[in-house]
């Protein structure tokens, strides 16, 4: 039988740890991994010598990978402790092991991040920083070339960029969320190492979460510090053909379904040429982040496994029933959480974001029916001025 929580350096079983901690963000290009070794007594000699910076690690949950990456540092910390000598001298200058010294003695820290953390270090390095006519999957295919990094886009994208330009030593990471932030993307890390890139809305379906069956604890909130009455998104267009006040004064606005009531204008401008489609994209996104960050719960789950054997993952849609929050709605993954304690104690915590619509501009049919026949029948209906508000996404109401 597979262990629960798994550590493999170079392709080895790490043993000697004795807590982990796996964190994964869908707004994070790369996850993070940190073990914590401790030993009862000062080692003679160096410990876990195949642990080192740069060295290949990888998590597997249950026997399936959960995170593969690179030993970022590895840190060890020693305490000294005095001991007397034949003489009854207890000066320190010749220090004696004890084997009653502390389990806190020696300890080892390593902490490691997914294979695409050189695109959070590194500067970008096209070598004109210009793409002609390009998709936002191009723009990400040529900034990773380099760095060995395998990219696959399942976004389906096809917006074409007249003209991208890419910032003088900028990170990476930063051109990479810049171009495809315009156009309403995700990109982050897969468990394998893999780059990714996805559009808010396609997810994979997960299993149901519901409270009592697979949901331990949770939290639930809501709330208005990032509303805003209304949204405007401005831009010029780059072509040649376009001139004129047509082609300098572009701008779209839209309000929130359920906004705050309060005079609260959100502004941005676009990079790149303002199309009608791509001004709508941004306001799509700008949209979405604001409800997503509004309406969220964090609930631990009882398996280390989803039902199918795999790891839980970030950006998986999954049905949420929470009734003491009047939750029946679908929900997206969006941080990850493994936590091995000192007692072997695995906890698995997720956090969950309201669901983008789907691609044809509503909910799956099948879960948002589910949700509404079960929101019924318990009794719970939207009202006005009365907790909660709708746990979805709503729509865009443009001026």
């Amino acid at each position: 039988m597979a262990d629960p929580f798994e550590v493999r350096v170079g392709g080895q079983k790490l043993v000697g740890w004795t807590s982990a901690k796996l964190s994964r963000r869908r707004k994070d290009l790369t996850g993070s991994l940190t073990l914590e070794c401790f030993y009862g007594s000062i080692p003679e000699t160096p410990v876990l010598r195949n642990v080192k910076a740069s060295a290949e690690i990888q998590a597997l949950v249950g026997g399936s990978v959960a995170f593969t990456g690179k030993i970022d540092m590895r840190n060890g910390r020693g305490k000294k402790r005095k001991t007397a000598d034949a003489t009854g001298d207890k000066s320190d200058e010749t220090f004696q092991r004890s084997v009653s010294i502390g389990r806190d003695a020696y300890s080892v820290t390593i902490t490691a991040r997914g294979e695409t953390k050189r695109l959070i270090d590194s500067s970008h390095d096209h070598p004109t920083g210009t793409m002609k006519q390009v998709s936002p999957g191009d723009v990400v295919r040529g900034l990773v070339k380099n760095f060995g990094v395998k990219f696959v886009d399942a976004s389906g994208a096809n917006i074409k960029l007249e003209k991208a330009r890419f910032r003088d030593g900028a990170p990476v990471v930063g051109e990479i969320h810049r171009f495809t932030k315009e156009h309403n993307l995700i990109v982050n890390e897969t468990r394998d190492g893999t780059l990714q890139m996805t559009k808010p809305g396609n997810e994979p379906r997960g299993v149901d979460l519901i409270l009592g069956q697979n949901i331990l604890e949770f939290s639930a909130e809501q709330s208005e510090d990032v509303a805003n009455s209304s949204i405007t998104v401005k831009g010029q267009r780059t072509g040649s053909a376009q001139y004129g006040s047509a082609a300098v004064n572009r701008s779209v606005t839209a309000k929130q379904s359920g906004s705050s009531s309060d005079y609260s204008p959100f502004m941005v401008q676009i990079t790149g040429d303002a199309t009608d489609e791509r001004l709508k994209a941004r306001l799509q996104i700008e949209n979405r982040e604001r409800q997503e960050q509004s309406k969220n719960i964090t609930v631990d789950v009882f398996h280390v496994q989803d039902a199918a054997g795999a790891p839980w993952d970030i950006g998986v849609k999954h049905y949420v029933e929470v009734a003491p929050e009047g939750i029946y709605d679908d929900f997206v993954v969006d941080e990850l959480e493994y936590e091995v304690d000192a007692s072997g104690t695995l906890k698995t915590t997720l956090t969950l974001v309201a669901a983008a619509n789907d691609g044809d501009g509503q909910a799956r049919s099948d879960s948002r029916a589910k949700g509404d026949a079960r929101r019924a029948a318990a009794g719970i209906s939207a009202s006005p001025g009365l907790y909660p508000d709708p746990w979805t996404i709503g729509k865009m109401i443009f001026e």
